[in-house]
């Protein structure tokens, strides 16, 4: 995408999001409070013990304007100073009681306007909601630690788009051109229309609801083929193709295979070392019709 019309495009959302910002900020939806003052409470509520300063690096706000609010909340008996227990000479800000049902009843406005908001939509268009909301955060902030493995989830169940989404994702990180593409699209409907649960499986790994990595297990000839197998190059070293193998290989075994083969390019180095690693021993090669050298890989279980 060319930058001019990245940058158009992300000025577009920005007047979107700010117009959302602006409904939110009546008066944080006729609560009586600013939705600066909102925050603040929340803020203070949040952590404990809580100083000025800290509200003012969390929110990001003006030294001179937080004082007149936290002022104006003070005189109103939301919030209270209490000397810190570390330092006599600290102060710390903690919510009265009156507070505290002050920020419950917030809560509960937002999140009844919050269902208003998306109450027509439909539960797969609210997933993709929070999955591009966090893919925005995760791409402007760089990812800038990598996620966890336990924070990735892997399910075997179909929906609606994967196989799409598949063969985009090969595109877009082997970049082997428009004839591999088309091959994956062709052999993968092929897949779908004659898939049998019993003796195959999908296992898609999804972090915040984007599909991350995927692998298949295609019975060809009886035999178990390892298919599909790919990983979002920001989720690579933090052990998911592990677990992707792992999962192939138990239902492999639990599904009575006692052969398995794979076909990969030469190119894709590192995927070949966690396949040796698995026990799959190198074949033979051969040059694709998309001049790309494939090798073969065999594994025999052991009876």
């Amino acid at each position: 995408m060319p930058i001019q019309k990245g940058v158009s495009e992300i000025r577009a959302f920005n007047r979107f999001y700010t117009n959302v910002i602006s409904i939110l900020d009546q008066s944080v939806l006729k609560s009586g409070y600013s939705l600066a003052e909102a925050r603040i409470l929340y803020e203070i509520s949040q952590q404990k013990p809580c100083s000025a300063r800290q509200v003012m690096d969390s929110l990001t706000i003006d030294e001179g304007y937080l004082s007149r609010i936290l002022s104006k909340l003070g005189a109103n008996g939301l919030i209270r100073k209490v000397r810190s227990s570390t330092d006599k000479r600290q102060y710390q800000l903690e919510l009265t009681n009156m507070g505290e049902d002050e920020v419950k009843r917030l809560d509960g406005i937002s999140s009844e306007h919050t269902e208003k908001l998306v109450e027509n939509l439909s539960e797969s268009q609210i997933s993709e909601l929070t999955g591009s909301m966090n893919r925005i955060k995760d791409v402007l902030s760089s990812y800038p630690n990598k996620p966890k493995l336990e924070e990735i989830e892997i399910r075997t169940a179909y929906k609606s788009g994967d196989p799409g989404y598949m063969i985009y994702m090969h595109g877009l990180f082997y970049q082997f051109g428009s004839f591999f593409e088309a091959y994956v699209a062709e052999t993968l409907a092929d897949f779908y229309k004659t898939f049998d649960p019993e003796k195959e499986r999908v296992w898609i790994a999804e972090y915040r609801g984007k599909m991350i990595g995927t692998i298949v297990l295609k019975n060809t000839d009886g035999m178990a083929q390892l298919r599909y197998f790919l990983i979002d190059p920001e989720f690579r070293g933090i052990g998911l193709g592990k677990k992707l193998m792992d999962q192939f290989m138990a239902f492999m075994k639990d599904a009575g295979y006692t052969t398995s083969f794979l076909l990969t390019e030469k190119q894709l180095e590192t995927a070949v070392e966690l396949y040796k690693r698995y026990g799959y021993q190198y074949v033979s090669s051969s040059t694709t019709d998309f001049d790309l050298v494939e090798m073969r890989y065999e594994l025999k279980l052991l009876q």
